[in-house]
């Protein structure tokens, strides 16, 4: 009897273990295959192609960064400009000295040349004269010479002196050049490597969905010509929007600036070119140069030049009723549009 009872309460454990066994095993498989399938739609979530909207984004970002970069190296380029012409004229200052040094020491060796010979003379007045004390007061010889010779040392001194801080400026400037000019070749290489990644954004979508991107990334294009615009040519500012007409569909190409491909800033540096303004190829120097006006629509007049975001990076043409001519970036032309006035910071007039 009691051995049955322990015999039957062995096998009514064994029952639950099993049973429970099994519901754990149930219970953990259940899991697996939930967090299989979270996986499973968390990668398909992240594989999912982007909208067009966010792949616009990506490509603008892209973009902005090249031409951020472009007018960085067209500034630099400005800067490189400017250090050659001071160079040169390093140069010019160091060989000028070079010719006051040879003069200065060939003024000394003429005064010691004299000093030795009016040594002798006095030598022989003192020696031939009654009175050799008056004789030397007379002549003052001595005391001339020695104050020449003492200038002429001094003045030789001096000239080796600028020869030397010229020599140093020169070197200075030559530092210059190599340092702008590393850069620069480091900023080409840049830009070219963000196209690249802009231009690969693009090239992973489909021909509707690239198409549809471009839509949204050129939104603001109005697709009409100046006469459509009513753009006023006459006058001195009409040379300007003349000039800035005759180039619409000109293809961008950065860092350029005429006669058929331009920049941003090079479109807007040839432009006020053409009526007589002499402007740097950079958009952030440009803004420094004439009249800053209000970049806004009551504020500005046809001819003006609007510039964006901070730092500024691009510029455009307003010709007025809203519109601007610019060169907006790589892959495009040169086009009226629609300003961007959340993204205007400054403007200027010539």
């Amino acid at each position: 009897m009691t051995h049955q009872r322990l015999t039957d309460g062995f096998h009514t454990l064994r029952s639950r273990w099993r049973s429970s066994w099994l519901l754990a095993l149930a219970a953990g498989a259940c899991g697996v295959l939930v967090g299989l399938t979270t996986l499973a739609t968390g990668g398909a979530e992240a594989a999912r192609e982007p909208t067009a909207a966010q792949a616009a984004r990506r490509v603008e970002a892209l973009r902005d960064r090249a031409e951020q970069s472009t007018e960085q190296y067209n500034g630099l380029r400005e800067q490189l400009s400017s250090l050659g012409v001071r160079l040169a004229a390093a140069r010019a200052r160091v060989a000028a000295q070079e010719k006051r040094v040879v003069g200065a020491r060939a003024a000394l060796g003429q005064v010691l040349a004299e000093t030795y010979k009016q040594g002798d003379l006095s030598g022989l007045a003192l020696f031939l004269g009654d009175d050799p004390d008056a004789a030397l007061e007379q002549s003052g010889v001595v005391a001339t010479l020695t104050d020449r010779r003492s200038g002429a040392i001094e003045q030789l001194r001096d000239e080796q002196t600028r020869l030397s801080a010229a020599a140093t400026d020169l070197a200075t400037q030559q530092k210059r050049i190599a340092d702008a000019t590393a850069a620069l070749q480091k900023l080409r290489a840049t830009v070219s490597q963000q196209l690249k990644a802009a231009q690969k954004e693009l090239a992973r979508l489909e021909a509707s969905e690239r198409a549809a991107v471009e839509r949204l990334l050129n939104a603001g294009d109005t697709g009409i010509t100046c006469a459509q615009a009513a753009v006023e040519l006459s006058g001195r500012v009409g040379k300007m929007l003349g000039y800035a007409c005759a180039q619409l569909g000109d293809a961008y190409v950065w860092a350029a600036a005429g006669p058929s491909t331009f920049d941003c800033s090079g479109l807007t540096m040839r432009a006020w070119e053409a009526a007589g303004v002499s402007l740097p190829h950079n958009a952030d120097a440009q803004s420094s140069y004439g009249t800053r006006v209000q970049p806004s629509e009551a504020a500005l007049k046809p001819g003006d030049l609007v510039f964006f975001h901070s730092p500024i990076t691009h510029v455009g043409i307003y010709i007025g009723h809203g519109l601007m001519i610019h060169a907006p970036h790589t892959g495009t032309v040169v086009k009226i549009a629609k300003v961007p006035w959340a993204s205007a910071v400054a403007a200027a007039r010539y």
